[in-house]
């Protein structure tokens, strides 16, 4: 081995020592890939609407040759269909890298078009007055939204909000409404300030007033009064001691008996049985079969009802006197036992 070693050759232990140091290097190397890997930015897939896409890029030339009908029927189909499915944004200033909802691309590219919105209205008006009669305002919020209709469904739509306590939520659809093409009427923009300064009342914040005051400058109406509804108290429930038998009297949970009679004050038969009523004879196993009660007694006013597998029986509540009693008279089932039909 020594002349192996002055040859220029390899001990063993210089080996090991090599080897280690490798994969040392080789770990530290996969490692340092892993992490720039971990630098890089992570694709985000979103639900797409291709056709949504599709139809936007169309609506254009079918108006140009007169196809309105056609622009009408696919643009609420989108609505319908895909409406909370992703697309981008279609402003140029954001670049393709920001999506917002199919409905609210679709909503700004039908407002931004007089006649191709008072076309839309025209044609989907009837339908969605329909379903607002029907009571079927959710479904006009989101797929008639640009209606007359579809503004009183968004109306309704934040008032069950606000009422429900999503104050934020509620005033988040009042928001949405400023650019509804009905967004001008009076009347309409006197019940979204009335609602606005509800959920503001009870949110208190800066942006909910602002947004009342925008409603009741477009209903010709004062500035709502800032008022400040505080939420009910929480109601904490009364606090129950376990019962401390062996306590003395007058001690917070001590358990007293007098005026407890020794025995019942009234008794009586659930059933009377018939002689093919009879437990029938042990079985070879031993076991002797019993009727059993199945259910527990039930009060209802002055009457309390049994049922113990064999009969109904009504009895008087507080004498327990039997007022009417039901057998079952079906035949028993296949393993002997009788129970009410």
């Amino acid at each position: 081995m020594a002349g192996s070693s002055a040859r220029g050759g390899t001990r063993p232990g210089n080996m090991g020592r090599a080897w280690l140091i490798g994969a040392m290097a080789a770990l530290a190397g996969g490692v340092t890939t892993a992490l720039a890997q971990l630098d890089e930015v992570s694709p985000v897939y979103v639900a797409n609407a291709p056709f949504a896409e599709e139809v936007l890029g169309t609506v254009d030339a079918l108006l140009a040759r007169g196809g309105v009908d056609e622009a009408v029927r696919l643009i609420q189909r989108v609505l319908e269909e895909q409406g909370d499915r992703m697309i981008a944004s279609g402003d140029p200033t954001g670049g393709a890298s920001v999506f917002v909802s199919v409905r609210e691309r679709v909503h700004g590219f039908v407002a931004s078009d007089a006649p191709l919105l008072e076309a839309y209205r025209v044609r989907q008006s009837p339908r969605a007055r329909t379903l607002l009669g029907e009571g079927a305002w959710g479904e006009v919020a989101s797929s008639y939204w640009l209606t007359e209709a579809g503004f009183e469904a968004s109306l309704r739509e934040a008032q069950t909000l606000i009422e429900s306590g999503a104050f934020r939520a509620g005033l988040r659809v009042l928001g949405r409404l400023r650019s509804h093409p009905d967004a001008g009427d009076a009347a309409r923009a006197g019940d979204a300030a009335a609602l606005a300064a509800a959920g503001a009342a009870y949110l208190d914040a800066e942006d909910g007033w602002a947004l009342a005051d925008d409603w009741a400058a477009r209903a010709g109406l004062a500035v709502p009064a800032r008022l400040s509804i505080e939420p009910p108290a929480v109601r904490r429930a009364p606090v129950h001691h376990t019962l401390s038998w062996d306590a003395d009297a007058g001690t917070p949970g001590a358990v007293s008996l007098e005026g407890v009679v020794p025995r019942a004050l009234h008794a009586a038969e659930l059933t009377v049985l018939d002689p093919e009523d009879e437990p029938e004879q042990p079985t070879r196993g031993g076991m002797q079969r019993a009727e059993l009660g199945w259910t527990l007694p039930t009060l209802a006013g002055g009457e309390l009802f049994t049922n113990d597998g064999l009969t109904l029986t009504c009895f008087d509540r507080f004498t327990l006197r039997p007022k009417w009693r039901v057998r079952d008279t079906a035949p028993n089932s296949e393993d002997g036992s009788t129970r009410l039909a």
